[in-house]
Parts: structure tokens; C-alpha cells; sequence
């Protein structure tokens, strides 16, 4: 089999049931999350290979595989059978998150620029991409319905993100930078 099928040549691609434009909203929404899952992956490559995070960075990549083929498929096509699983790992997520704010030295009260060291930065992508994500999977949500527990869990892994970079500053030796609102003197 070739890697190459030639059937999007003309701007349709197939989805569980049928056939629709590169440009659906299904599709933008699982282009988004293939790239969450991809810096994930430079994400993991910056961090030593018997880094804490490893896994959990490996487990979020499969869990976004598994969302993207919730997300493919029409709600009237959708077998179930994975609303808990991402509610269960929402609430996973909570307890990570807990986790590592308790361990830091700084408690987030501003606005961080993203930096640091190359983890926190890419941290900072992965969050920044599954924002833009979220907003995508709300649309959907708007023309058909989507998994109960999905919404949360991309949120959550988006605060997820904010902290884990934070974690990656911190245990690097640096502090966040704040950012600031600048108001001109009059």
C-alpha cells in the first residue's frame, strides 16, 4: 500500500461515514490537535528520557490520538464507549496540575511570557496550540455534538501546560518572567 491514495487531490478527505472538504470544521479541529500531539512529541525529545514526564507526555499523546478519532467521527455515527474515559482523565489532569502548583515556589498570579528553557517554551506551544484547538472543538460543538467530557479535558490540558512550563522554569534553576500591562506615564 502506498502512503499516498491520491482521493484528496481536490480538497475532500474522508471521515467515519462520509467524505468532506479539507476545510471542515472537523478537520480543522483534528489538524489542530495533530499538531498539539507533534509538539508534544518535540516537547518529550527536549527532556531526558527517564524524565518524570516522559510518560505523561506519552499518555497525553495517545489520549489526543484517541480525542482526534472521537472528533472524526459524525456524532450519528459514534459508537460511545469513551465519555468517561475523558472525564476520568480530566479529573487525572486536576490532580497533576494540584501537583505541581503545590510544588512550586510561586503561586501564578500575572500573566507569564513564554521562555525560560526550550521545555518551557515548547510547554508554552503545546498550550497555546490546544487553546486554538478548543475554540475549534466549541465550533463543532455549535453544528453537532461532541463527546460530554471532551471540552474539559482539552481545557484542562491547556492549564496543564501553563503549570508544566512553569514547573520546567522552576526546576531549571530560573524564575517566570510577568508579564506586566504597560501604562504610559502622562
Amino acid at each position: 500500500m502506498k502512503i499516498y491514495t491520491k482521493g484528496g487531490d481536490k480538497g475532500r478527505t474522508a471521515i467515519i461515514g462520509s467524505r468532506v472538504e479539507k476545510d471542515d470544521i472537523r478537520i480543522e479541529a483534528n489538524g489542530i490537535m495533530d499538531e498539539v500531539v507533534s509538539h508534544m512529541g518535540v516537547l518529550r525529545m527536549e527532556l531526558p528520557m527517564d524524565h518524570v514526564w516522559q510518560l505523561r507526555l506519552k499518555d497525553f499523546q495517545w489520549t489526543m490520538m484517541d480525542l482526534m478519532g472521537v472528533v472524526a467521527t459524525p456524532s450519528d455515527q459514534y459508537p460511545g464507549g469513551k465519555e468517561n474515559i475523558f472525564i476520568a482523565k480530566t479529573e487525572e489532569l486536576e490532580k497533576w496540575i494540584d501537583e505541581l502548583e503545590a510544588g512550586l515556589s510561586t503561586v501564578s498570579d500575572h500573566f507569564v511570557l513564554p521562555g525560560g528553557t526550550k521545555s518551557a517554551a515548547q510547554a508554552h506551544v503545546v498550550r497555546a496550540r490546544l487553546r486554538t484547538a478548543e475554540r475549534r472543538l466549541v465550533t463543532l460543538n455549535k453544528q453537532d455534538n461532541i463527546l460530554e467530557g471532551v471540552l474539559p479535558y482539552v481545557n484542562r490540558m491547556s492549564d496543564l501546560f501553563y503549570s508544566l512550563s512553569r514547573f520546567f522554569v522552576e526546576e531549571s534553576g530560573l524564575e517566570d518572567e510577568n508579564w506586566r500591562l504597560f501604562i504610559p506615564s502622562k
